[in-house]
């Protein structure tokens, strides 16, 4: 098949879980033989330059990137709450771009054109009117409920109204751009549940695989860390909880315990917790040495919705890992098993002190780990039916 992904940014470093979810789909779709192009926004935030492209990227047929500034800038903001669109979505939008990627879909004849993400979904409506290709949005969340859980939790009133106003516009353009696709790939059956809510055409899971060819790690090591972007807002709300109500009652039992948290856009109100046992890292030029000399991954995410990534390759790493009911979404691994789940900070905390003080336990919660994801979250496995599903749709 003749395969187009529009992406709303360029999928590289591999720093974030979304990164790595768009760049191992994307290097599936060669690896399994399929024509694949790829045809992004390069945001300033995120910008690659063109000698890392066409190195990182030469798995692809072509691939295209449209330079732009999608940063948050405070009148706009401001000015967007006089209107009705969804400020985070619009920021994506570039007239030029749209331009340039419907003249280059008319000269080619596509079968499958996969919109990475929301924030590439509002090309949509233009590309229909020009292809024949079938248009397929690949939600890695539902993003609405990322911010309705956020505004849920926010104790702040003004924050809270604005989280609601974030939560009510995104919600009603995820809504409302639901149909104007062939089908939705979701990340989760939970997210699957909610997208048929909103359209009548094909839902279908494909979870976000990784290469089962890393490396085990697995080592005796009784240290803690997280790892994970701290632009995104869940990461940062999860890790205030960590710092704030869990990590305190580790310390308390175990004085010399060491937490390490790392993450790009580390803000600068997270340094303050430094101490003895917590070490802020910031961004780290190599995640995989990062957690290297460590056992212990905690995922603290109270709101949210796909897969973490993050927690996939710390199991395919031989990590053991503690989570929340809201971090293991989409995973499905068995608690006291393959993972240790908690919701409640105490319950957290003794499941980190219980790893902590127990080399064989976590020995063997890793191990099972690496064999779950190996098992489960083969990418090559996950693309092959992926394929098989638009073989259906497109013919």
């Amino acid at each position: 098949m003749k395969i187009l992904v529009i992406g709303s940014r360029v999928p590289y470093p591999l720093k974030d879980g979304g990164a790595i979810a768009a760049y191992t789909h994307l290097k599936g779709f060669a690896e399994a033989g399929e024509d694949v192009s790829f045809y992004s926004l390069n945001t300033l935030k995120h910008f690659v330059d063109n000698k890392t492209l066409l190195e990182k990227f030469s798995f692809l047929h072509q691939i295209h990137t449209f330079k732009i500034d999608t940063s948050l800038k405070p009148l706009d903001a401001i000015l967007n709450l006089f209107s009705n669109e969804s400020y985070n979505i619009i920021r994506f939008y570039n007239k030029l771009f749209e331009d340039n990627l419907v003249k280059y879909i008319k000269e080619n004849n596509f079968d499958i054109i996969q919109f990475e993400g929301l924030f590439a979904s509002m090309y949509v409506k233009e590309i229909s009117k020009v292809s024949k290709a079938k248009l397929v949005l690949r939600q890695h969340n539902v993003e609405h409920n990322i911010w309705g859980g956020l505004a849920l939790t926010e104790k702040n009133s003004l924050k809270k109204w604005y989280l609601k106003l974030i939560y009510n516009r995104i919600k009603k353009y995820e809504i409302e751009i639901l149909p104007h696709f062939d089908a939705i790939i979701a990340i989760t059956e939970e997210d699957k549940i909610v997208f048929k809510k909103y359209t009548e055409k094909p839902v279908f899971t494909s979870k976000a695989g990784i290469d089962i060819n890393v490396i085990s790690n697995n080592k005796p090591s009784s240290k803690v860390y997280h790892i994970g972007s701290m632009e995104w807002l869940p990461n940062l709300e999860g890790v205030n909880w960590l710092l704030t109500e869990v990590w305190p009652l580790v310390e308390n039992k175990i004085p010399d315990a060491q937490l390490f948290i790392a993450g790009k856009m580390m803000p600068e109100e997270i340094y303050k917790y430094q101490s003895n046992t917590v070490k802020i890292m910031g961004e780290v030029p190599d995640a995989a040495e990062f957690i290297s000399d460590k056992g212990i991954m905690v995922v603290p995410l109270k709101s949210g919705s796909g897969i973490r990534m993050k927690t996939l390759e710390a199991m395919a790493a031989g990590k053991a890992v503690v989570t929340t009911s809201t971090g293991l979404q989409g995973i499905n691994a068995q608690n006291k098993e393959d993972v240790f789940v908690a919701d409640i900070a105490n319950d957290f905390a003794e499941n980190i002190l219980m790893l902590i003080e127990n080399q064989n336990l976590r020995e063997a919660t890793a191990l099972k780990a690496n064999h779950f994801v190996n098992k489960n979250f083969n990418n090559t496995i996950l693309i092959k039916d992926l394929l098989k599903f638009y073989i259906t749709i497109k013919n």
